[in-house]
């Protein structure tokens, strides 16, 4: 069993170097998690402004768009990265005057699409779910929907800034800074939603 991991994990490091698919991986991670969950931060947002007090109706409506969004990353994300793998692998099949598609080469780029459309699927699904969790929870009468409100935005703050940070410590910059731009843009599209609310527009009617 050990074996097999160490197998496992020495394969993972040789694509790593073919294909560089972490940095890939891990632009998809903050740039699609931060979608998801800036999406369920409008709903939440949006709802409260418009007095919705029904947890299920919130979750559900959450958990059908943060689906949609991870469907929509995973194929998109999926059909990207291949036809940019292919491109590659054809230009070096030229260079090389031979097939690649089943060498080692060949599977650290299949590895690389797979890898990176499942962070573009999961990462926004994850992200959103963690924001409509205290839904679910008001729903199964852990605490009420006041509570629920307020745990979503402070979850939403956290993942926002949390989000920054992480980008803020991979470029070795202040990592606070990066974290309080992107609280700055939750906070900016709670003020949308506000506007849009106060107009007479609401998320949920």
């Amino acid at each position: 069993m050990t074996s097999r991991i160490s197998n496992f994990i020495g394969r993972v490091r040789r694509y790593e170097r073919i294909t560089g698919m972490s940095q890939i991986a891990r632009r998809y991670f903050v740039m699609n998690a931060f979608d998801g969950a800036l999406t369920m931060f409008g709903l939440v947002v949006g709802s409260y402004l418009a007095g919705v007090r029904n947890p299920v109706l919130i979750f559900t409506v959450g958990i059908s768009t943060i689906l949609a969004i991870g469907i929509s990353g995973l194929w998109g994300a999926f059909l990207t990265e291949t036809a940019e793998r292919k491109r590659e692998l054809h230009l070096l099949e030229k260079r090389m005057l031979r097939k690649l598609s089943s060498s080692y080469i060949g599977e650290a780029s299949n590895a690389a699409i797979y890898l990176t459309a499942a962070v573009d699927a999961f990462s926004p699904m994850l992200a959103g779910f963690l924001i409509l969790l205290p839904f679910l929870l008001a729903e199964n009468a852990v605490f009420g929907m006041s509570t629920a409100y307020e745990l979503a935005l402070a979850l939403s703050f956290i993942i926002f800034f949390g989000l920054g940070a992480f980008l803020g410590r991979i470029s070795k910059d202040n990592w606070v800074i990066y974290g309080l731009k992107m609280l700055t843009a939750g906070l900016l599209a709670a003020l949308l939603t506000y506007l849009l609310s106060s107009s007479g527009v609401t998320a949920i009617a």
